[in-house]
């Protein structure tokens, strides 16, 4: 729209600058001053009409005003308007007082040809006897030539109606261009204005993009974090998998160990059994025989003290094996804590497998205690 306006700005611009050359070109002369005289007034209108100023270098036709490219420049251009068109204003009031000074121009040739009658009236009294044939036709000549003066005027007269009415033409002309001109202002000012509100409203809304643009790389940010910290997550979780397989090893490496150790208490316990067995036995066939045969006495009890150490040996193996017993249930309950505390976040049912285990070793070190005690009454 803007260009559009500034297209027919200039197209007006460009036929306000032809016309209002014509008309400076045509009154000049009523321009430059004020002079007194009517008859050389018109004298020096006509002399400016016939040799007319030089012409601009700006041609309308052929060369296009530049077109504005700013508000200011549009309002250096309408002032600039407003000041020729007030010139050319003045300069047609200066016309119409030119063309009221006509008839006092008119009156002013009479009372120039009116002494000259008179003084060739009295040359005629003078002179009557001796010139009369002379003074008729020196009073034709200047008959003649004043009527040709006065032709000159008449038709100068014309001719300055007619530029006048022209010029009346052209006024009305420049008039309603001025008006049109004025309305085109209007417009571009208009336009400016809303221009200026675009401009603003433009301007509001990329401030308020440029904040959006803002919160959003705000919330990438966040959101970059919170995916960093579920890396890390994924890393640790994946870390106590990989903690909980080698824990599950380690326990299933204990159990097997914890089952050995059972295995050799049972070998341990049926030797002791088959040894306290035969011991037993063998007690009460040196007690028949004792009464039998009082000669091995002697090596009954020997046999007997024998018997006695080993079986304080075997009580030492008993005191050993709890021992080792009990150091392997505190190595599997400190493995035990240390995978619970591991793996309480990640796993539940690990959990519960431990425990069971615990539980199953609870089991077995109560059926160990209850062999051990029915050992010891044995």
């Amino acid at each position: 729209m803007a260009h559009i306006l500034a297209s027919g700005g200039t197209s007006e611009i460009a036929s306000y600058h032809s016309r209002s050359r014509s008309l400076d070109q045509s009154t000049s002369g009523a321009i430059d001053e004020e002079c007194p005289d009517p008859e050389v007034r018109i004298t020096r209108t006509l002399t400016l009409n016939r040799n007319p100023r030089p012409k601009s270098t700006y041609d309308p036709n052929t060369q296009m005003p530049p077109a504005p490219t700013s508000p200011s420049d549009w309002e250096a251009r309408a002032k600039e308007l407003r000041d020729e068109i007030n010139r050319e204003h003045l300069s047609l009031k200066r016309l119409e007082a030119l063309a009221e000074d006509l008839p006092k121009l008119k009156r002013h040739t009479r009372t120039h040809d009116q002494p000259e009658s008179r003084q060739q009236d009295t040359s005629h009294h003078h002179n009557a006897k001796d010139s009369r044939r002379s003074s008729s036709n020196r009073q034709n000549e200047d008959l003649h030539s004043t009527s040709r003066v006065i032709e000159n005027l008449q038709a100068t007269a014309d001719m300055l109606k007619r530029d006048l009415h022209a010029q009346r033409e052209l006024a009305r002309q420049e008039t309603s261009s001025r008006e049109a001109l004025g309305k085109r202002c209007e417009i571009l000012e208009s336009t400016n204005d809303t221009l200026k509100r675009q401009v603003d409203m433009l301007t509001r809304l990329l401030e308020r993009k440029e904040r959006r643009i803002e919160e959003l790389e705000g919330t990438i940010e966040t959101k970059n974090d919170k995916i960093e910290r579920l890396e890390q997550d994924v890393r640790a979780h994946d870390t106590c998998k990989l903690r909980q397989e080698h824990m599950e090893a380690e326990i299933s490496r204990l159990e097997t160990a914890y089952s050995a150790v059972l295995e050799s208490a049972r070998r341990v316990k049926d030797r002791c059994t088959s040894d306290i067995s035969a011991i037993s036995e063998k007690i009460t066939n040196l007690e028949s025989e004792r009464q039998r045969d009082g000669e091995r006495a002697g090596l009954l009890a020997t046999k007997v003290a024998e018997q006695a150490a080993e079986r304080e040996r075997l009580a030492k193996l008993q005191g050993h094996a709890a021992e080792l017993r009990q150091r392997h249930l505190k190595q599997i309950e400190a493995a035990f804590a240390d995978m619970k505390k591991e793996i309480a976040d990640s796993d539940s049912g690990m959990t519960r497998k431990v425990n069971n285990a615990l539980r199953a070793i609870d089991a077995l070190e109560r059926q160990y205690i209850q062999l051990s005690k029915t050992q010891k009454h044995a």
